[in-house]
C-alpha cells in the first residue's frame, strides 16, 4: 500500500488545512475491504509537532470492498512564526494488517526570508 497526500505542501501562514491521504493498493486483488491507521508527524522530521505545527490527530483510511484505493483526512495547523527556518518536512505514515505501507511526506513552507542589506 502506498500513501500520497494532497496538498503536498502547506504554507506556514495558511492556517488549519485539511490534508487528504490516499492509500493505494498495488499487486493485490480487492477483497472485502481493507483499512489502516495513519499518523502525521514523526520524531525524525525536520518540522517539529507542537512547535512548527499543532498536534495532529491519528486518522483512518478505509478502502472499500472491490476498491483499489481509499482516503482519510487530517487537519494540519502550522505555527506562524517569525523564524527564518526554511521549508520543513512532515512524514505521513500508516499501518495496515498484512500489508507493507509506504509513507508519504508533505512540505511545511516557511514564509520568512533572509534579508540582505
Amino acid at each position: 500500500m502506498t500513501l500520497s497526500v494532497n496538498p503536498a505542501s502547506v504554507g506556514e501562514a495558511d492556517g488549519a488545512t485539511a490534508v487528504v491521504v490516499t492509500a493505494a493498493l498495488h499487486g493485490r486483488r480487492p477483497g472485502l475491504g481493507d483499512g489502516g491507521d495513519g499518523r502525521g508527524g514523526d520524531t525524525g522530521d525536520s518540522a517539529t509537532e507542537g512547535t512548527d505545527y499543532a498536534t495532529v490527530s491519528d486518522f483512518t483510511v478505509t478502502i472499500g470492498a472491490n476498491a483499489t484505493s481509499g482516503t482519510g483526512t487530517f487537519t494540519l495547523t502550522p505555527t506562524q512564526d517569525l523564524l527564518v527556518e526554511g521549508d520543513e518536512t512532515i512524514s505521513v505514515k500508516g499501518t495496515a494488517t498484512g500489508l507493507t505501507v509506504t509513507g508519504a511526506s508533505l512540505t511545511l513552507t516557511d514564509d520568512e526570508t533572509v534579508s540582505t542589506g
